[in-house]
């Protein structure tokens, strides 16, 4: 493939698609053919998502997306005369307006608007490239073909996207930006404004706690069961302090309750993931009745709707000695434990 220092060039095979497609209403599907013939399958509808929510992050419609597509990153060349000629013209549009005296002041703010755009615009980019990079290794599922992104969610998201320079972040956001691309409405607004004032520190923490949380049925738990003290005292065995629980709290990552019980009824198994593998964990002996009848109770703490849908989005190294508490746990009397391959796990909360 044939690269120039222009968005799009004469010697870049993108260029006569987009010119010819991106007036119409087949641009997507042609896209998608050019994409197809080059070894990468993108389909129609990943294509126009893709467009409205890269185009919208880096405010360049479809040149600078389609050519930033095609190098997997937009370069932003400013040249030195044009920058000088941009800021005098921006500094004379904006002179009269400024109570100053100094005339130099109206050149500094106009050169002080042009970086910070510029900086935001890099931010976007590399959010957006992130997002490009899980599209194409995960494409979306067909049943969400016809499913528009929403414009106010994207307008926020690109805003926080702008202002994120970590490579962390950039990195999370874009699988995010993939998620929603993937499935519109996967993410929540309230989720997009926790990440906006999320520190590298509550990452850190979130990401340590999701080392050893289990999910099941839909859900995200810490299994009360393995750490009983987990709601008083944290989790000594990740640096995981009481501090931290209510930090994360804060944050809105973790449920406010203290905790929740799940009754597994005696004779039949709940099942749950943790990292590649599945658990069956059968309750042979009651220690509760329910209106169905005999149960032994599971007990575990929630995280939150938002921690919830950031959850899958890491992927934290499991420690080597959880497996081996868990076993210990529910190997006493009462529980019978057995370990399966995670894609082998049913899709039932219980089963017999």
């Amino acid at each position: 493939m044939e690269h120039t220092d222009d968005a799009l060039g004469e010697g870049n095979p993108v260029g006569p698609v987009a010119t010819y497609f991106k007036d119409g209403q087949h641009w997507d599907l042609g896209f998608s053919a050019w994409a197809a013939a080059h070894g990468i399958p993108v389909p129609p509808q990943l294509v126009r998502r893709f467009r409205v929510g890269v185009g919208r992050l880096i405010d360049g419609g479809f040149d600078v997306a389609v050519g930033w597509i095609d190098r997997k990153i937009v370069k932003q060349d400013f040249n030195a005369e044009q920058q000088r000629e941009t800021v005098r013209v921006l500094a004379d549009a904006g002179r009269n307006h400024l109570v100053a005296s100094d005339p130099n002041v109206a050149e500094a703010v106009a050169r002080s608007f042009l970086n910070e755009h510029k900086l935001k615009l890099d931010n976007r980019t590399r959010v957006a490239q992130a997002a490009f990079n899980e599209l194409i290794n995960e494409p979306p599922p067909e049943e969400h073909a016809d499913t528009d992104l929403d414009v106010d969610w994207l307008n926020h998201f690109s805003e926080i996207a702008g202002q994120k320079s970590s490579p962390e972040m950039q990195a999370l956001l874009g699988k995010i930006l993939a998620g929603e691309i993937r499935q519109p409405g996967a993410f929540s607004p309230m989720t997009i404004n926790v990440l906006a004032n999320l520190t590298p520190k509550v990452a850190k923490k979130f990401e340590d706690l999701c080392s050893i949380s289990v999910h099941i049925s839909g859900r995200n738990y810490i299994p009360a069961d393995v750490f009983p003290a987990f709601s008083a005292n944290g989790i000594g065995e990740i640096a995981f302090s009481y501090s931290d629980l209510l930090l994360l709290r804060q944050y809105q990552l973790l449920a406010i309750e203290q905790g929740t019980s799940i009754h597994v009824p005696v004779g039949e198994a709940i099942c749950f993931t943790l990292g590649q593998f599945g658990y069956h964990v059968q309750a042979l002996v009651a220690d509760s009745h329910s209106p169905e009848g005999p149960t032994r109770t599971l007990r575990a703490s929630l995280f939150s709707v938002i921690g919830d849908e950031l959850r899958p989005l890491l992927q934290p190294a499991i420690p080597e000695w959880l497996e081996a508490k868990i076993t210990e746990v529910y190997k006493e009397p009462g529980w019978e434990l057995t370990k399966i391959p995670r894609a082998e796990l049913p899709s039932t909360l219980f089963v017999k």
